[in-house]
């Protein structure tokens, strides 16, 4: 039986990082990953804004993003069923 897609979110200011974690997630064999990025917690927003279905998977990156114990508060109240992995 296929499994729909594991919609995930990677929020990280350095491309290179979003494009290994990518690779690696893609590579995974035991599911499919539909990967969206972000480069600041700003764009991660208007990413959200986007894809009304949400997130099951949010990766955030704590430096150099603008992402804060607010906004992943932030995130956590509109992606209730999301596992955040900071």
């Amino acid at each position: 039986m296929k499994r729909d897609p594991v919609t995930t979110l990677i929020v990280d200011d350095e491309p290179e990082f979003i494009a290994i974690l990518s690779r690696v997630l893609d590579t995974a064999p035991c599911y499919e990953y539909q990967i969206d990025s972000a480069s600041s917690f700003e764009e991660a927003k208007d990413v959200f804004r986007a894809h009304p279905d949400g997130f099951e998977v949010v990766i955030m990156d704590l430096e150099g993003t603008s992402v804060t114990i607010g906004s992943i508060a932030y995130m956590r109240a509109i992606a209730e069923s999301a596992c955040i992995i900071v």
